[in-house]
């Protein structure tokens, strides 16, 4: 049962999409698995141990409603020490399409981070945490795109990195999947635990992403 706290961010009128890990019969029932993702509880509520061949794609509708506005992704993760680079939640790619794209992964140095490519295939920018993360602790990271001028970093609740970008209207409305734990062709692929993927089509707050953090009881919805 969501407490009143988290349930204010999941009843959000602009909350778009809330991954929900209560079973793997769950997510073969409503989207399509490929490999064998375990699911046990954690302090957080249910959560998916990705192998790094396991991975899960998501319908298509989170890009068409996202465009050139502001978004805030939250993801809930725990990873270990690993020098490639792994994809942890992005829009799946056809290759050759016009399809812009996010990619939200761990670089090859453990640091997290966030991408957009636009609708040529060009990657227009990156923004990585400054923290070292695959440290086989929980971690809660969450990525605002300000389509006014700003891209924030939030790791456990405070504010990590801050980059002023003049191309940070890039549109990202899509009509191809996106991923939970790898790339749009099964490669990259995450090796560790998500226990909360949450997307909002606005700019989370300073607060607000310290109350995401500390309130760390609930459940994933």
């Amino acid at each position: 049962m969501v407490n009143s706290r988290m349930g204010r961010f999941l009843q959000d009128k602009d909350c778009v999409f809330a991954c929900k890990f209560d079973s793997v019969q769950y997510l073969r029932d409503r989207y399509t698995v490929t490999g064998n993702p375990g699911i046990a509880k954690s302090p957080f509520g249910p959560r998916v141990r990705l192998t790094g061949a396991d991975y899960i794609s998501i319908p298509e509708h989170i890009s068409r409603i996202l465009g050139t506005g502001d978004f805030s992704i939250f993801v809930r993760l725990f990873s270990t020490v690993d020098e490639t680079q792994r994809v942890f939640f992005g829009s799946k790619q056809q290759t050759g399409a016009p399809d812009p794209g996010i990619v939200l992964y761990k670089s090859s140095t453990g640091q997290i981070a966030y991408g957009i490519e636009d609708t040529a295939g060009n990657n227009r920018w990156d923004a990585s945490s400054t923290l070292w993360l695959t440290d086989a602790k929980w971690h809660d990271v969450l990525f605002v795109r300000d389509s006014g001028a700003t891209i924030r970093v939030y790791v456990d609740g405070s504010l990590d990195t801050s980059l002023n970008q003049n191309d940070n209207t890039v549109n990202v409305k899509s009509f191809v999947d996106w991923t939970v734990g790898s790339d749009d062709g099964g490669g990259q692929c995450w090796v560790g635990m998500l226990a909360n993927i949450i997307m909002w089509k606005r700019t989370l707050d300073a607060d607000e992403a310290a109350d995401l953090h500390y309130n760390r009881t609930f459940r994933s919805l």
